[in-house]
């Protein structure tokens, strides 16, 4: 007999489990803990700390299931990060960072059905005992991903078990700069990185901040940044006025404008990529009482908003359009059209779905596809009322029957599986939609 295994446990017996943790903690919400002084108190929040942290491996391990039983596919979302972001009502940031930990610390099964460890055993052990946090074990499993793949396994290990160490007595930015000093020792030249490995390593992201503005972050191989360094330099020099008087934007500004020039000249180029047969275009959306007020904001495709006076004094290119809707969300007028051909019924979907409209996806315009409510084999028209943007998988979902679209006020909604919401009331994906 192996006294090392551990027990099997029925679905009931882990349901008895969490609903009892459930009750404790619920009790502890509702105490007052001002009977607490000096080393009970200070003992209670290191406790408390410890538990919060046997909880989050709680929860990868059930995030890890879920991704091994394939529940997302089959609640017709195409990965695990927009189920988990509409199921437990959380942002997207937050569903995939729960991902990734489930990634990292949790075992995983391969296909044969073979039970894999954890890809950081160590950081994993540290985390069921509560002496570790969930930031102190994403700084770790990230500077580990960062060595070369010419650091061996030992090595490797040696420096999980060492951060590790490190991460029961400092905190997450202490352990990161320890493992920036690990990294220097390991490779002081960045010799054992080489050109493959850096192209892979290229990411560039755009994330928005508190104040409207955005963030790019990212990193480049020598050869791209290069290329984009020299482009947005040649747009980005000083630029005084006719009548001699300087430019006094300052350079970073001139380089943040000077890659917006970029970008809008790679969209109006012949050779930019189609998707659909249709090249990527900016559309401004507005209201019709916006428009002629010439007061409040218009929206963007990316859900943005913009000033109207600003909108109408940069004026439209040919690769801009202007999408105008009424008082109910029917669409009154887009670009110059006079009648929707199916390029100009394109554009205006995208204006008004901006994405894959089943409820809890995030497809954007260009991996989704026109599907016709009353489907065109039943004698649907191919107009803005009976038509909505799908992605592929939704679109064969649509097919099959398990999932339906239906249009309220002129706004494509789906009609969630059962369950999902047993009334099964038709909603709107809420992912695109402009602020309040």
């Amino acid at each position: 007999m192996d006294d090392d295994k551990t027990p099997a446990v029925t679905a009931d017996a882990v349901w008895e489990r969490v609903l009892s943790l459930r009750e404790q903690v619920a009790l502890l919400a509702g105490t007052s803990f001002g009977v607490l002084r000096g080393d009970d108190a200070q003992g209670v929040v290191a406790v408390v700390e410890e538990i919060t942290r046997m909880v989050a491996v709680v929860e990868q391990g059930l995030v890890r299931q879920v991704i091994d039983q394939g529940l997302p596919g089959e609640r017709g979302y195409k990965s695990a990060v927009p189920y988990l972001r509409d199921l437990l009502r959380i942002t997207e940031s937050d569903a995939g960072a729960r991902v990734r930990a489930a990634d990292r610390f949790q075992p995983r099964t391969a296909l044969t059905g073979e039970v894999l460890p954890a890809r950081f055993p160590q950081v994993a052990s540290a985390q069921r005992a509560g002496e570790i946090s969930a930031k102190h074990s994403t700084v770790i499993a990230e500077a580990l991903a960062e060595l070369p793949a010419g650091v061996d396994v030992p090595t490797r290990e040696r420096a999980e078990r060492m951060l590790v160490s490190y991460a029961t007595q400092l905190d997450p930015g202490g352990v990161r700069l320890r493992a920036r000093h690990l990294q220097a020792v390991l490779d002081p030249d960045g010799q054992l990185a080489d050109e493959q490995e850096r192209r892979e390593r290229q990411e560039f992201t755009i994330s928005r901040d508190l104040h409207g503005m955005f963030r790019l972050r990212g990193r480049l191989d020598a050869p791209t940044a290069n290329a984009v360094n020299l482009a947005v330099e040649a747009l980005a020099k000083p630029q005084p006025e006719a009548d001699g008087t300087p430019d006094l934007r300052t350079a970073p500004r001139r380089r943040a404008e000077a890659l917006g020039r970029l970008a809008a000249l790679a969209l109006g180029h012949p050779d930019m990529p189609t998707t659909g047969g249709h090249r990527p275009q900016v559309i401004a959306t507005i209201t019709l009482a916006e428009l002629q007020d010439r007061v409040g904001q218009a929206w963007l495709n990316n859900g943005e908003p913009v000033s109207v006076q600003a909108l109408l004094q940069a004026g439209c290119d040919a690769d801009a359009a202007l999408a105008v809707f009424g008082h109910h969300g029917e669409l009154l007028h887009y670009g110059r059209s006079k009648r929707l051909a199916p390029p100009p019924l394109r554009k205006a979907l995208v204006a008004r779905d901006r994405g894959c409209v089943v409820f809890g996806c995030d497809a954007p315009p260009q991996y989704t596809e026109a599907h016709h409510l009353t489907w065109w084999s039943r004698g649907g028209a191919t107009d803005i009322d009976n038509t909505a943007l799908v992605c592929t998988r939704h679109h064969t979902d649509i097919h099959a029957r398990r999932v339906e679209l239906t249009m309220i006020n002129g706004r494509p909604h789906a009609i969630p599986p059962a369950w999902l919401d047993p009334t099964q009331k038709p909603r709107r994906n809420r992912v695109f939609d402009r602020p309040p």
